[in-house]
């Protein structure tokens, strides 16, 4: 979880194809902000200003003949709002006062 002035976000990524001579194009999203399938040649992506929400970042690779990844690489992950509070933090320093 991240904090709601950590709304910025880098992915980086790599697909492997030795049909591909190191040619490897990939498809990402990010839901629920961008629900369709974007294609990139990069192998990274960062993602700014990032409202507070749950998100699930999508990538899979295909290579030079169009074949693309059966399963993509997934990360879910959620920026809290800033009203949101921090409970593992308040009890951490609740238990250091003892």
């Amino acid at each position: 979880m991240l904090e709601y002035n950590e709304n910025t976000v880098n992915f980086e990524y790599s697909g492997i194809s030795y049909k591909s001579n190191g040619k490897v194009r990939y498809e990402y999203r990010l839901l629920p902000s961008v629900p369709e399938w974007l294609q990139t040649h990069n192998d990274s992506l960062t993602f700014n200003n990032l409202k507070p929400e749950k998100y699930t970042f999508e990538v899979r690779a295909i290579d030079a003949i169009g074949n693309v990844s059966k399963m993509p690489a997934q990360v879910n992950f959620e920026v809290k709002s800033i009203t949101q509070k921090s409970y593992g933090l308040e009890c951490s320093l609740y238990l250091q006062h003892f």
